[in-house]
């Protein structure tokens, strides 16, 4: 019996040992198998994901090329590509979805994020490597006489998370106008002094500082744009004068503590006599002045020369008559179809064609293209950011902000979205995500809006408003903005003024 037991028991234990032994080894081929598995998966992730970097670095450099010789031309784009990047996706293959991610800091710089995703099967997750690169353009940096941001204000600008870091008061001089330019605050005002300039603060709490102040020819001044020389590396102001005769002014500004008023120039073709003859805007580019009048018996645009920044020639052949006062204008160069082309863009008080381009390449004045926006409210400002032109009106029951496509405008057509904002727009400034509006709405003065107009709506108000803050009587074109700050000013004939800096938490 017990023989029997014994020997039942070793062919128990034998047929144990090898059902272990399957299970074991079952277990090895599973592991062997799941190894191999695991092997090709980070083999095939890892041939994917060079393919992906190659894809990221091919995007970098085609718009490296692409900004260089038509720097507007960039934009945002989306594809999907198959292995090998060079057709769309087909079954069975891995397809990457490449994106291009434009984000306009100014006219002289985009920010880009070139981003690859793929994913090699349903059972994984995606994947995706970004690149992020800036491009400059140097052309327009070098016309703008370094007066271009390079960066947008710092923060995030949502709703509660605008901050007034300080006011700055002065006494009754109803202020006229500001330009920010290397760290410096330019002030404009209708008495004297007619000019002073403040240093910008370095931290959030400090207060800018009085630097030094001018008087010129003790004439109120209309507004100034502050330029460097690119060739002689002196810094100089440009201001516009409410006078009937000598409207241009230079200030010579190079040291700061010592302002030097140069020389004044008459305006061609404009009678003394006639109504509003006084100096009214200007914009400096490349070597060029582009002035205006208010509504005049003359003409009201005007180009001057400033190979010699001390003493502005006007282009007699530039003068023209445009028959409406224009609040506000911004210029820019273009390639189009190839050619190199100059644009200065206009928003004017008129019942018809609030909106205006001009074709102003070599000094010869030609119009491309104008507007009659609807209802009866005057244009009043504008900023220029990539392939969008935004425009700002006063109140006048219907859209008062504008996102206008400028490849439509140069093709004499009118493509844009619009928002209603229910105030005057008297002052706009844009970069990167944001806009940032001074408006006469009470409570609501300051304004930051979304730049992607395709968050706004026809139907309701602000629904691309971020934030808001109160600042009385503000200034029509009376702000200005730094890497670090918006500066914003209000006017009045009897009570103290402020220039209040405003930054995000």
């Amino acid at each position: 019996m017990k023989g029997t037991l014994n020997s039942n028991y070793r062919a128990a234990f034998s047929i144990v040992e090898l059902l272990i032994a399957i299970a074991l080894l079952a277990t090895i081929i599973t592991s062997v198998l799941q190894s191999n598995f695991s092997l090709q998966y980070w083999r095939t992730t890892i041939a994917v994901a060079h393919e992906a970097i190659y894809l990221t670095k091919g995007t970098g450099e085609y718009f490296s090329v692409l900004t260089a010789s038509d720097f507007f031309a960039a934009s945002s784009t989306l594809e999907a590509l198959s292995e090998g990047g060079l057709q769309p996706c087909v079954p069975a293959r891995v397809c990457y979805v490449v994106e291009n991610i434009v984000n306009d800091v100014s006219p002289c710089v985009k920010n880009v994020v070139h981003k690859v995703s793929w994913k090699l099967s349903e059972r994984y997750p995606t994947s995706s490597i970004e690149l992020y690169s800036q491009f400059l353009n140097n052309r327009d940096i070098l016309a703008r006489g370094g007066d271009c941001s390079l960066s947008s204000p710092r923060g995030s600008w949502g709703i509660n998370e605008i901050r007034t870091d300080n006011d700055l008061a002065s006494q009754a001089q109803f202020t006229t106008g500001i330009d920010v330019f290397d760290s410096l605050i330019f002030i404009t005002s209708s008495s004297s002094p007619q000019l002073r300039i403040y240093s910008v603060p370095n931290t959030p709490a400090a207060e800018p500082v009085l630097v030094s102040s001018a008087t010129g020819t003790s004439k109120r001044i209309n507004s100034i744009d502050v330029v460097r020389n690119i060739t002689t590396g002196r810094v100089y102001g440009y201001v516009m004068m409410h006078t009937t005769s000598n409207q241009l002014g230079v200030f010579d500004v190079t040291y700061k503590d010592k302002p030097e008023w140069v020389t004044e120039v008459s305006l061609f073709g404009v009678p003394s006599n006639g109504s509003f003859p006084q100096g009214w805007r200007v914009v400096a580019y490349s070597k060029r002045l582009y002035v205006l009048t208010r509504e005049t018996a003359g003409a009201e645009f005007h180009i001057f020369d400033i190979s010699n920044p001390r003493q502005p020639q006007e282009i007699i052949s530039a003068a023209r008559n445009l028959g409406r006062t224009v609040n506000d204008l911004t210029v820019r160069e273009q390639s189009v179809n190839g050619s190199l082309r100059r644009y200065v863009f206009l928003a004017a008080s008129a019942a018809l064609n609030e909106l205006e381009v001009l074709d102003v390449t070599n000094d010869s004045v030609t119009p491309v293209h104008s507007v009659d926006l609807p209802g009866a409210g005057d244009a009043s400002s504008l900023c220029l950011m990539g392939n969008s032109l935004y425009l700002g009106r006063k109140n006048n029951g219907g859209p008062e902000l504008y996102d206008i496509n400028v490849t439509s405008l140069l093709q004499s057509s009118f493509l844009a979205e619009v928002s209603e904002v229910g105030a005057d727009v008297l002052s706009l400034g844009c970069s990167g995500k944001y806009l940032f509006l001074s408006t006469n709405r009470v409570g609501a003065q300051f304004q930051v809006w979304e730049s992607d107009s395709l968050r706004w709506s026809t139907t309701t108000v602000n629904a691309g408003r971020l934030g808001i803050s109160s600042i009385p009587r503000l200034v029509p074109l009376g702000l200005a903005l730094t890497e670090e700050y918006v500066y914003i000013n209000s006017q009045s004939n009897t009570q103290p003024e402020v220039m209040r800096t405003l930054s995000s938490i």
